[in-house]
């Protein structure tokens, strides 16, 4: 993937941050080009030639990356702390004494 990682500016195949940039390129790129989240992993998997390449075989990726991504989000939803207007009611400050 040289040439991918250059046309991506990528200089250091192994910096996290330039990685991490040149990925979110490339899923960008992908969902101009196919117009679809799904399309865009399947150009993110196979690149630019992924039909002529891998046609119906790649039909597999996206079910297995989409299922991921749902078991993941509901996993970070059942931990998350309740939003601001589910919150019980802040305990009072003021002093009841006379």
């Amino acid at each position: 993937m040289p040439r991918t990682q250059k046309d991506l500016g990528v200089t250091d195949p192994f910096d996290p941050v330039q990685a991490i940039f040149a990925g979110a390129k490339y899923l960008s790129e992908g969902l101009d080009k196919e117009g679809t989240p799904e399309g865009a992993l399947l150009y993110y998997h196979g690149g630019p030639g992924w039909r002529d390449k891998y046609g119906r075989e790649s039909a597999g990726y996206v079910p297995a990356v989409t299922s991921h991504y749902r078991a993941l989000t509901a996993a970070r939803a059942a931990q998350a702390p309740p939003a601001a207007s589910q919150a019980p009611p802040a305990a009072s400050t003021a002093s009841t004494t006379p």
